[in-house]
């Protein structure tokens, strides 16, 4: 895209962005850094899981106990009445005394000499999975990320639709206006007013349908991102002058081996069945 038409088309939304802000007090002009960051701390699937990740920590922390020692302590307390003791046939009976209370008290320590790689197999798989929790956090952030790009980039398209249709509004209630006055003077039908009537209605409609389209879009956006949901957001025309690297073929494929969250994914749960089989064969 050529330089003029970049600042053309940064013109134009910024018009659109005047306008909504016009119509609407609880405008708010959103780039798209702050907009992940409000992601990252208000979506509800995002903080999901969060709380995957504290139990896996915890998971860590039950099996790192494992190689700790143990220690068990009981205590018991008894009472027992006087016995009563008779012939077989229940005569010549009498009573017995026996002591009356009765406690112990033990102790038991133990610690694991040799498990056969088991406690520390099992550490690995907890440490494992807690990096398979991040990643699936990760996986989700971009899941989310991608949605709120889409909500974000229909925001621009529908806002330059909305400034096309205002132009052309109004370009033909002039029109409308000029074939008025040529009816009036005799040099314009009936039907020529009522073909433009008919334009203008429609792109009434048409406008009315990219408005209500908006307010969709833009609840579904400041409902992810936990706002207030009187406020209209604004896309920040300020993007439309950065410019974005090429890369090719191969860079990506490099990017995704080394950073895809799924991938990574995988191949620790690769890493977490070769762990467990190494627990089974300690047994």
């Amino acid at each position: 895209m050529s330089k003029s038409i970049e600042l053309i088309t940064a013109f134009c939304m910024s018009l659109c962005v005047q306008q909504l802000c016009a119509q609407d007090s609880s405008c708010y002009t959103l780039g798209i850094d702050e907009m992940f960051r409000m992601a990252d701390m208000n979506s509800k699937s995002i903080r999901t899981f969060n709380t995957g990740i504290e139990q896996a920590k915890e998971g860590v922390k039950v099996a790192k106990n494992s190689m700790l020692p143990s220690i068990d302590m009981a205590l018991s307390f008894s009472y027992l009445g006087n016995g009563y003791i008779t012939d077989r046939n229940f005569t010549n009976g009498f009573k017995a005394a026996i002591p009356h209370y009765g406690n112990s008290f033990s102790i038991d320590a133990s610690q694991v000499v040799y498990a056969g790689g088991a406690i520390s197999g099992g550490i690995t798989v907890a440490e494992l999975q807690q990096k398979i929790a991040e990643l699936e956090k990760v996986n989700n952030q971009q899941d989310v990320r991608f949605l709120l790009m889409g909500y974000y980039l229909d925001l621009y398209k529908l806002a330059n639709y909305a400034k096309v249709y205002e132009m052309n509004i109004e370009q033909t209630r002039k029109l409308l206006k000029d074939i008025q006055a040529k009816q009036q003077e005799g040099t314009a039908l009936k039907n020529d007013i009522t073909r433009y009537e008919l334009q203008l209605k429609d792109l009434e409609l048409q406008l009315t349908k990219v408005m209500n389209n908006r307010s969709i879009i833009n609840h579904q956006l400041i409902t992810v991102l936990g706002l207030p949901k009187s406020m209209t957001i604004v896309p920040d025309t300020t993007i439309l002058q950065k410019n974005l690297t090429a890369s090719g073929e191969d860079d990506w494929q490099r990017m995704a081996s080394s950073s895809l969250p799924s991938l990574r994914q995988m191949e620790l749960g690769v890493y977490v069945n070769r762990q467990q089989e190494t627990i089974i064969k300690s047994e």
